[in-house]
Parts: C-alpha cells; structure tokens; sequence
C-alpha cells in the first residue's frame, strides 16, 4: 500500500466544503435548519460573488451529534440500551 505525505493527505481532504456539496452530502433540509440553529457557520471566501463554505469538522460533528441523540432519544422520550 502506497503511503501519503502530508501534502497528498491535505490535497485529497479539503478543510471546507462548498454550500452545494454540503446539501448534497447531508441533505438541503439538514444543512439550512442547522445554519438557521447557529450550529454550523457558512463562511464567504471573498467579497462579491465568492463561494459559500462549511469547516468539514463542524459539518461532521454537527451530523455525528444528531445521529447519536437520534441513537438516545426515540419521539422525545430517553430510550433504554440494555447491555
């Protein structure tokens, strides 16, 4: 297996995410209620009509927080995991 320098490893995984791959990936409805909720920030590159960003560790905790309060939390009650 071929290994990856750190400069590779950065090109391959970018930091941010543009708007649109972020509806793509999480869905429209998920991305705009968590920017309306303040739990993400989209960011603009520059001034006019420069892109729209989203930090990739934000987006993902963002998602991996819900989908375990979904994994807790079943219709507003705490659900039981049994061991």
């Amino acid at each position: 297996m071929k290994k990856l320098s750190a400069t590779a490893l950065s090109q391959q995984f970018k930091p941010y995410l543009k708007k649109s791959e972020a509806f793509k990936k999480y869905r429209r409805k998920n991305v705009e209620h968590w920017i309306r909720e303040g739990l993400i920030t989209p960011r603009k590159d520059g001034e006019f009509s420069a892109a729209w960003r989203i930090d990739l560790l934000e987006i993902e905790s963002v998602k991996n927080s819900m989908e375990l309060s979904d994994l807790f939390f079943e219709g507003g009650n705490l659900k039981v995991v049994n061991k």
